[in-house]
């Protein structure tokens, strides 16, 4: 890790002294003894996590510190504390709008995406076979054909009924009130 700790100052004072406009001499011999690329980018990612490791422990530190166990009055002093809370509140709100949009996915979506399939890809007969398997709706079914066959009846006694003369005409005139009481 030393020797790329080396790699990484050398490109930095080049990258200063190109921007400082300083000609560089004449170009540095690589050393006869180079460390494979695959260590040199191990070391750096080593590197990275070292550098994060003593962040966090520092931070943690700050934490741990009395100024933030003092309270919510003390988020000035303390921001950490308030920053998970902002963040925990956004990660719940987030979950809550993902739960709702699968929620109206599947209570609005999946219901209509299954009743086009059903009403377009099967026929008549096979929707009513498929509606007469919940028992609820075969009863009322069964309760509706019932129902239009006795509407079929009494239309056919009603034309019945109007094509035969009656046999006992009505009279025009009735009785009166009270008939042949008096």
């Amino acid at each position: 890790m030393g020797y790329v700790k080396e790699l990484e100052e050398q490109e930095q004072e080049r990258k200063n002294k190109r921007i400082a406009g300083e000609d560089e001499g004449p170009a540095e011999e690589p050393e006869s003894y180079r460390y494979p690329p695959a260590q040199i980018l191990d070391a750096r990612h080593a590197m990275m996590y070292s550098d994060r490791l003593t962040i966090l422990k520092l931070r943690l530190a700050a934490l741990k510190s009395k100024r933030c166990k003092g309270g919510p009055q003390n988020d000035v002093f303390c921001p950490e504390v308030f920053l998970d809370v902002v963040a925990d509140k956004l990660a719940y709100t987030s979950t809550m709008f993902i739960n709702i949009e699968f929620l109206d996915h599947f209570f609005y979506q999946f219901p209509r995406e299954i009743d086009s399939r059903l009403i377009y890809d099967l026929d008549r007969n096979e929707i009513v076979q498929f509606a007469r398997e919940n028992p609820v709706i075969r009863r009322h079914l069964e309760l509706q054909e019932r129902k239009d066959k006795l509407e079929e009846v009494m239309k056919q006694l009603n034309s019945l009924s109007t094509l035969r003369p009656d046999s006992k005409p009505t009279p025009r005139r009735q009785r009166g009130l009270f008939g042949g009481v008096f």
